[in-house]
């Protein structure tokens, strides 16, 4: 037990230094030792989601298997809807959005992404709807990111008022995150592309 920790720990080690066969050999090791572990499935699919090139098969099947280890994680959920997204599986994935919001209601990620994955579908009116329910939960990171999204949504719909005010709060939010810079600069590229 306490070697397969280590063996985790190292692995999610390589990973924040992007050093992905090196994790994936840890978080293997890990999972062989202690195959009921839901975070070393899930650490695993890490690996595979971030490495280059990405194996979303390979993650889905570890986030798959943590969920079925830690049926009510909101994480894992969360984690499989993105890998399934990005697999191409947008509609797959809206359950698994769903699933991460219902067990976790004051977590804003899965609002969010749920969000990004209707706007995806072009279910604007559904994408818009959570998009402000996870800006209202008051994101601790990412929430220019999530005006930004929103903003796209209201465009979408034609509502360039309503897309406006978006990026004008991008705007006016402190620069507390990397993302701040990108998504200021887009917000004002898009204000003066949708002059009033």
């Amino acid at each position: 037990m306490e070697e397969a920790r280590q063996q985790y720990e190292l692995g999610m080690g390589c990973i924040a230094k992007s050093e992905y066969r090196r994790a994936r050999k840890h978080l293997r090791k890990a999972v062989e030792m202690e195959p009921t572990a839901a975070n070393y499935h899930l650490g695993l699919g890490e690996c595979y989601f971030f490495q280059e090139p990405p194996d979303y098969p390979a993650a889905i099947a570890e986030f798959k298997r943590a969920v079925e280890l830690k049926p009510s994680w909101a994480d894992g959920y969360l984690w499989l809807a993105n890998a399934m997204m990005e697999n191409g599986e947008a509609e797959a994935a809206v359950s698994y959005y769903e699933r991460a919001g219902e067990f976790a209601p004051d977590d804003p990620r899965p609002a969010i992404s749920l969000g990004r994955c209707f706007a995806k579908l072009k279910r604007y009116d559904d994408a818009i709807r959570m998009f402000r329910r996870g800006i209202e939960l008051k994101p601790h990171y990412g929430k220019a990111s999530a005006h930004l999204f929103l903003a796209e949504a209201l465009l979408a719909c034609r509502a360039i008022d309503q897309a406006r005010r978006e990026w004008e709060v991008v705007l006016t939010l402190k620069p507390m995150y990397p993302e701040h810079e990108s998504a200021a600069d887009t917000a004002r590229e898009m204000l003066a592309k949708h002059k009033r």
